[in-house]
């Protein structure tokens, strides 16, 4: 009987650690050792297959990427990705939201059509948008439908442009996200008052009024969901860029993701391509902190 008591009198002073315990274990073993590896890798030169080869050079590989060209293109490619993305998916995820949410005919259909890119797999759409951009009109299926419409001014190497390359995946990444989160903002619209509407209609409150009062206000925290999936997901753009212009033309469509998978197997320098991940873990860092202040202002506010 002792021990019982004595066993349960421990499990009562930590309980808290019990508990804790397994989740701070699966989160070591799956991130903070993996990132502490990471850290380790990039202070080493090794080609990624013979262990006996790793070489420890210190900050080496940090010192060539503050002077890699290339490097710094592909951080000012996400960061157009993050700000075209976040502002155009928030405004059409609204857009669509709002029309759905007005009771159109067939609404259950169009529902259908803008949810469905989501079922896709990212290989797959991602082929499919390199054939209808293809630059050879007999082969892109937007340039052939541009020349049978008469306007060939408007026809593009949509892929092979280093001016347009950029907005080109922009918009295939938002046809396919588009629809999951104009789904987030349905469901934020349905549940607000209907009562809310009728007393700004009978106040005399026009539309632009009533969404900016009302609408916008109450959609707060499915806003600021619908814009982290949006930074997240433009963040680690990967599969796009990789498979329908590898990066090019000439990098102008390469990413941190991509460039870093080129450095860590094409080009097998696995100490380099974690110190790119290295850096992109603290980018992703501190654009995690600056948003969690800026939302907190906010609430803070409100």
């Amino acid at each position: 009987m002792m021990i019982v008591k004595n066993f349960i009198t421990f499990i009562d002073r930590h309980i808290v650690v019990i508990l804790i315990l397994p989740g701070l274990i699966f989160y070591s073993l799956f991130l903070i050792f993996p990132l502490l590896g990471t850290f380790i890798l990039s202070l080493t030169k090794w080609e990624g297959i013979n262990i006996a080869n790793i070489k420890f050079i210190g900050l080496s590989n940090y010192l060539e990427l503050i002077h890699d060209e290339i490097f710094w293109k592909t951080i000012y490619h996400n960061f157009i990705f993050v700000l075209v993305i976040t502002g155009a998916q928030f405004v059409l995820s609204l857009l669509l939201a709002l029309c759905l949410n007005v009771g159109l005919r067939l609404a259950g259909f169009f529902k259908s059509i803008i949810f469905l890119p989501q079922v896709l797999a990212f290989i797959a759409i991602a082929f499919l948008f390199k054939f209808v951009f293809a630059p050879v009109y007999a082969q892109g299926l937007l340039n052939f439908l541009l020349i049978k419409a008469g306007l060939n001014s408007f026809v593009r190497l949509w892929l092979g442009d280093k001016n347009i390359v950029l907005l080109t995946l922009i918009g295939v990444h938002l046809w396919r996200e588009v629809g999951f989160t104009t789904f987030l903002m349905l469901a934020g619209l349905v549940n607000i008052p209907q009562s809310l509407y009728d007393a700004a209609e009978i106040d005399g409150a026009n539309k632009f009024r009533v969404l900016r009062h009302i609408t916008l206000p109450l959609l707060r925290e499915v806003n600021i969901v619908v814009i982290t999936l949006s930074v997240i997901y433009a963040l680690r753009i990967f599969e796009y860029v990789f498979a329908m212009t590898g990066g090019g033309p000439n990098y102008a469509s390469e990413v941190i993701s991509t460039y870093l998978y080129k450095q860590a197997f094409e080009g097998g320098r696995m100490g380099y391509s974690s110190a790119i991940s290295t850096i992109f873990f603290l980018i992703m860092t501190i654009f995690t902190f600056v948003y969690l202040r800026v939302t907190k202002a906010g609430s803070m506010r409100i």
